[in-house]
């Protein structure tokens, strides 16, 4: 079966993301949507009674989720047209002054879980597939007060260029993303 994954796919850009696809994709038919909120991807899953959807409730930011991941894989050996690491949040703070494990776990989800989420679905894409990676334009501007944010967008962004060169002999086309400010429940 042709699938999409789509990581943080509860709301924002994630949720948008599964209707592009649709209307881009019209050989998948299955959509594997990741996020914590299983209540919302299963209200998703409604909104699209024609697709197959799983609705998988993870936390990315534990590793053991990661791990889940990786077993549904192997159990289910998709074929993985489009991937789209949209999982991510950022938090405005002094860095001195701010939760430690909230500026850690921006750094587990923005880039440990996109980069192995990445590894473990390359072996079941097809060949002309894409990687979209969520950046930001914060990417490319280091900000006061989103320090550890923008270190996490400038590594999806750098990770993407190399990725990208990385995979063209398999036709996979990556491309990482950097919106501006959007109305979403990142503000």
């Amino acid at each position: 079966m042709v699938t999409a994954v789509i990581t943080g796919a509860s709301s924002g850009l994630g949720k948008e993301y599964i209707s592009a696809i649709i209307a881009q994709y019209p050989s998948v038919d299955a959509f594997w949507l990741v996020a914590r909120r299983k209540e919302l991807l299963r209200e998703i899953a409604e909104e699209h009674p024609d697709k197959t959807i799983a609705a998988i409730s993870l936390d990315l930011t534990k590793e053991e989720s990661v791990d889940v991941f990786e077993q549904l894989l192997k159990e289910n050996n998709p074929e993985i047209k489009v991937l789209v690491n949209n999982a991510g949040f950022g938090k405005c703070d002094d860095f001195f002054s701010s939760n430690r494990r909230v500026q850690t776990d921006m750094v587990d989800l923005n880039c440990r879980a996109l980069t192995g989420i990445t590894r473990l679905c390359l072996p079941y894409m097809l060949d002309d597939s894409l990687v979209l990676n969520i950046s930001s334009i914060a990417a490319f501007a280091p900000t006061p007060r989103m320090s550890v944010y923008c270190a996490t967008k400038s590594f999806v962004l750098t990770f993407s260029k190399a990725l990208h060169d990385e995979l063209r002999p398999r036709g996979i086309k990556v491309l990482a993303v950097c919106p501006g400010p959007m109305d979403t429940e990142f503000w």
